[in-house]
This record gives C-alpha cells, structure tokens and sequence, in this order.
C-alpha cells in the first residue's frame, strides 16, 4: 500500500489512490467499515476489476458527477439493492443495471439475486463480468436489436452454470460457450449473436439453423460445417464462412442453395456460388452452370479446374489467389474470360501456363493481374484483350498477339519483355509501357511487328517503358510511318523516355541489334554511370558484355579500372580488354 495516497472519501470509506500522470488518479483498493451500507463514488477512476475484497453490508451505490471511469466486479457488492447515477457518463436501469451512456454497454448486473426478468432494451454491448453472480434466468428484449457480446460477459452466472443443449450453452437469444466434445454442435435458430471469442475451430462438426451466426464469429471454424435451413442467408455470408477452416460443408432444407462435392450453388445449379478454401485437387463444374459468381474460388487451394460448355461468365476476383491453381481447361463454350466490368477473375494466382480455345473473343480487365504465367497461348479469333488484362506478370517474357485482335487496353501486356505482333493498332503502345508512377526493373519492351504478309516489312522497336507523356503520340506515329515506308526515326526511341536508365539502356539494346551508330554514340557518352549503375545493382553480366562490345578507348578503360577496385572480376574483365588493345595497337577514341 506504500505506493498509494490514503483518501477518506465519506466517514466509514477509505480509498488507496494512485496518481498516474496527466490528471489521472485511480482507485485500486478500498476499505470501508460494516457499518457502511452506502458508498459514494466521486472524483477518481475505480480500477477494482481484479480486486477479491467483499462488502456485504453495502446496499446503494451512488454515482457521483464528478466520477470517473468505473470498473467495478459485482461480486464485491453482492446484496446491492440500488444504484442512482448522478453522472451523464451513467445510466442506470431496473435500479441495478449499470450502462455507460457513451458505448451503451451494460458494465454491472448489480445484486441479481433472484430469478426476474432482465430488459435488455437499449444495451448494445455487454461488458466482460456484466452478469457475474447474476441468478436472472430471463434475459428480455434480447433478441430486437444485435448486441456484442463480450467473451466473459456471463462468468459465476446462472446461465453459465447450466448444462450444455446440443453442444451450446445460451443466456437468453446469445451463445455463451460450446462444448468441444460434442458430435456436432447446433447453433439454433434463436440465436441473435454469439459471444466474442469462442473457439469454433475445436468442434467436430456444427449445424447453423441461423444466419445470424455469419456476422459474429471470430478466427476458424470447425472443420464440417452443416448449413440447416438459413433462408436469410445470402451468398456473401456463404463466402465468409467458407474462408475459415470448414473442410467440408453442407446445404440443407434451404430454398436458395445447395450444395455438391463441397461447392456451393444456387438452388437450381446454374450459379457457382462459393467453393471451400480448403478444397484442393481438380473441380469439374458440372454442365448447366452458367455463371461463377464474385470470389467464387477466391483463395482456393484447388491446382486445376474445368469449365462446362454452358458457361457464358466469370465474375470478378473469382479465382484470384488461388496460389495452386495450375491448369484451367476453359472449354467449348466461355468466349468471355472476364470483361471490362468483371476484373481480375485470375488475379495472383498460380497459374504458369494457358491456351485459350478458339471460341474466346475477349480476355477482362486485370484478369490474370500478377499471376505466375511463364507461357500463353493465345487463339486465333481473340478480338479484345482489357486493360491491365496481364499487368504484372514478372515472369511472362513473351507473347504473340493474334491478327484478329482490334483492342488491347492500357498496361495489358506493359510486363511482358517481347511482344510479337502482324500488325500495329492505335491502342497497341499504352499496352506495353508504364504510367510514370509504376515503377519496372524492366527499361523496354521488345515489340516486334511482322507484317510482312501485309506490307512486307519486319522490324523490331525497342521501346522504353515510361515515354514522356508529349511523346507517346510521336512514337506511334513514328511506327505507323516506318510500316507505311515512310521517314524511319525508330532507332531514337530511346531519346523519348523519361528516364535517364531507360534512354541508357534502350539505346545499348538498340546498338546491340543493329549497330546504329546514334545510339553508339549515346552509350559511349553514358558509358562511366551505366556501368557505375551495373556495379551497384550488382548487374556483373552486364558490366562484362557492355566491356567487350569494344566500343571504348583504352583511356576510357583505365578511367573505368577506377571504379572496379572492390569488384577483381570485373577489373579483370577491363584489363584483359586493355591487353587487347594494345597488342593489336588499336585505339578507339
């Protein structure tokens, strides 16, 4: 008690106080004689809740304005007959129910010694310790508004000293406790919410006779699940729940769903509807279906899937992260894989490798955004492919895009290195550049045009991925005239970009390929920071291959030795080009 200031608060009532800074006093223990039967509560924080200390003499507390936060266990004042709050903080109710005022949650059941009825009209939270000691076993008007409950809220209560029914103990309309050794757990249709904490994932096996139970539960659940009745339920409660842990889940008696091989669908089977996240292995969807909803398959962990000749559309985000999804036979009949108003259907999934049928005629925004594709093939007949459509697959290094496509929306293909084309479109350079803030370890796309079918011209352009945003429009003019014969300033692309790494290492590219002496010029100018650049991001294949292009003099190689010293391969690499030089004694200025 040293550590604590001794207060008498009313004759009869010691209080030990504790400042705690900034203005705050608390209460942690307290004395008061037999004598007492009314306490006065003022000034100070009560923080009792761990407090073991019993006034049985105590029968009316009163709250005073001036009171502070209050956290007081029932069980110190058992025989409390009334409690008068003097404090807008505080409501009191039915003389003995204590409400704060500003979370309407119900603190303190006060002397509930008998069996008479409790109103719960206007509570929304009962607080851990609410009903300690109560022997009420009538909860009222529970079941008009939700109310959260907390996981302790019915401890040392009538209702939670009574035997489990169907796996459940209940206080009034809410689910207090389970009983993990049951069978199977029925949550009934009466429920209106589920105490906060209970462990779900321990049970066997449970039954919902409620929809209720959809928007209260918290971490996994068991791992079979029986869906009884619920008509109320709708498809997103149906998607949360099959997010957590159930391995097996069942529909019955229910109007709107059903359910077959742990999928659910719509009563008449022609709506996917939620697929288990833990179900793993290949899912054939039968033939009638015609749609998969929203996040259908959304982190599934399935590795392969099969579309019936029915199916006419994949909603949004239907199978995005499914990270073991491998293989997707579309079928004969989808000929739209998303669309522009159903997006990333296979976002971030693991798929490596697809081949589109002949039917497909469009490919929806952002629908394998940051997958793991390492391979597409797609059809002849494609017509559209949607913005975003592959946007961040790091691993695609190329694609061809078929004749018949007219559409290709912006940053579709703007992650693929090499990009193969017959023809050219309008649309076609928004689709494999940047926006200025989306940043690439890649500098340019390798876009080859064969038209050689058309207008007998091949050629390959490298183009940066960020072009300054006045130039875009003079690069696809610029290819448009090179296709029509006309004036070629292709090999300058690299002037265009908006950034200095990019122009550098576009230009290389371009050098590389068809020695175009601009571009020679460009990277001999830059060559000190390029290399400088390679050094740093640990690029040492590169530093070597820019060395021996020989397109340096031996006093721009010894100027290099300078910044090798802590690399000795790389200094090799420099010095053994010197020796070169200087046997041959030839010298490049």
């Amino acid at each position: 008690m040293d550590k604590y200031i001794k207060y008498d608060a009313q004759p009869g009532v010691v209080l030990y106080i504790e400042n705690k800074g900034h203005g705050k006093e608390c209460c942690y223990d307290l004395d008061i004689n037999d004598g007492v039967t009314e306490l006065y509560l003022m000034v100070f924080d009560f923080c009792l809740s761990n407090n073991k200390k019993q006034f049985k003499n105590i029968s009316k507390i009163v709250i005073l304005d001036t009171c502070g936060d209050l956290h007081l266990p029932n069980q110190m004042f058992p025989n409390v007959k009334e409690v008068i709050s003097c404090n807008n903080h505080y409501t009191v109710k039915q003389n003995k129910l204590l409400l704060n005022n500003f979370s309407r949650s119900l603190i303190n059941v006060f002397g509930w010694n008998t069996s008479d009825a409790i109103d719960m009209r206007g509570i929304e939270v009962i607080e851990d310790g609410a009903f300690c000691g109560c022997q009420s076993r009538v909860l009222e008007n529970c079941d008009t508004d939700y109310i959260k409950c907390k996981e302790h809220a019915f401890d040392g209560s009538y209702f939670s000293e009574q035997p489990f029914n169907n796996g459940v103990k209940m206080a009034g309309c809410i689910v207090i406790a389970l009983d993990k050794t049951a069978d199977n757990v029925v949550i009934p249709e009466e429920t209106r919410c589920m105490a906060h904490g209970l462990d779900f994932s321990q049970i066997k096996k449970m039954t919902l006779k409620t929809s209720t139970f959809c928007c209260d539960y918290d971490g996994n659940l068991p791992e079979t699940l029986i869906i009884d009745g619920c008509n109320d339920i709708d498809s997103g409660e149906i998607k949360d729940i099959t997010g957590y842990g159930v391995k097996h889940i069942e529909v019955i008696n229910n109007k709107n769903f059903v359910t077959l091989d742990d999928i659910v669908y719509n009563k008449t089977k022609t709506t996917v509807v939620a697929c288990l996240a833990e179900k793993t292995g290949m899912v054939e969807l039968p033939e009638g279906v015609t749609k998969i909803e929203r996040e259908a398959f959304n982190y599934c962990k399935i590795n392969s899937v099969k579309f019936p000749s029915t199916l006419r559309l994949i909603s949004d985000n239907a199978f995005a992260d499914c990270e073991n999804l491998r293989t997707i036979d579309f079928g004969c009949g989808l000929t739209h894989v998303g669309s522009s108003v159903s997006w990333y259907t296979f976002a971030s999934s693991g798929l490596e490798k697809i081949s589109f049928p002949r039917q497909v005629k469009s490919i929806g925004r952002g629908a394998f955004y940051e997958s793991q594709l390492k391979e597409i093939t797609l059809n002849e007949g494609l017509e559209i492919i949607e913005e975003d459509s592959f946007m961040m697959c790091l691993g695609l290094e190329s694609i061809s895009i078929p004749k018949t496509v007219s559409t290709i929306g912006r940053c579709a293909l703007s992650y693929v290195k090499n990009v193969y084309a017959e023809h050219f479109t309008e649309d076609m350079l928004t689709a494999i550049i940047l926006p200025p803030a989306v940043r690439s370890s890649q500098s340019f796309t390798v876009l080859t045009i064969d038209a050689r079918e058309d207008v007998g011209i091949c050629k390959t352009f490298y183009v940066p991925k960020h072009l300054k945003h006045k130039h875009i429009n003079t690069v696809k003019c610029a290819i448009f005239d090179f296709l029509a014969g006309k004036n070629d300033i292709t090999n300058r692309f690299y002037m265009y970009s908006s950034s200095m790494d990019e122009k550098q290492d576009t230009a290389l590219a371009i050098y590389k390929d068809c020695k175009d002496e601009q571009a020679k010029e460009y990277v001999k100018k830059y060559a000190v920071s390029m290399l400088e650049r390679y050094i740093e991001t640990e690029r040492y294949d590169d530093f070597i291959d820019f060395i021996n292009l020989d397109i340096l003099s031996s006093a721009r190689l010894k100027s290099i030795l300078q910044i090798t010293e802590d690399a000795p391969v790389l200094a090799a690499c420099v010095l053994d080009k010197l020796k070169t030089k200087d046997n041959s004694k030839k010298f490049v200025i």
